[in-house]
């Protein structure tokens, strides 16, 4: 099998704030392997993300974030690391980010063979205040 991520991606009003909560598996996961959230606003947050490696060979996985495909660490398209390597991340403090209405994340698994089961979830609002 080939790489695949289901989206699943949910928006309400909380409080005059646009809100989306969106669910993602990926399957067969390798280490560049990336997917893309989209229909983001242009200015947000990343207020919670969970990421929690299900199965495969990997033991560490080190969630990161762009604002484009293929993006690298040294550009400004990098919005910035989630966390250190573990089998599960979270973020407490909130990744405020501009884009042009999507976000590419890749879970970085230390596997050697792409076999990685990984499920992730975003709260994210818009706006940044």
């Amino acid at each position: 099998m080939a790489y695949s991520a289901t989206i699943t991606k949910s928006e309400r009003i909380i409080q005059g704030i646009k809100t989306i909560v969106v669910s993602v598996i990926e399957a067969e996961a390798a280490s560049t392997d990336e997917f893309e959230i989209t229909g983001l606003p242009a200015v947000g947050r990343i207020m919670m993300y969970n990421a929690t490696l299900i199965s495969g060979t990997a033991t560490t996985i080190a969630p990161i974030i762009g604002r484009a495909t293929g993006w690298s660490t040294s550009t400004q398209d990098a919005v910035g690391a989630v966390g250190a390597a573990a089998a599960y991340q979270h973020t407490t403090t909130a990744i405020p980010f501009v884009c042009s209405g999507s976000l590419f994340i890749r879970s970085t698994s230390d596997a050697a063979t792409a076999d990685g089961v990984i499920h992730s979830e975003f709260v994210i609002v818009e706006g940044l205040a």
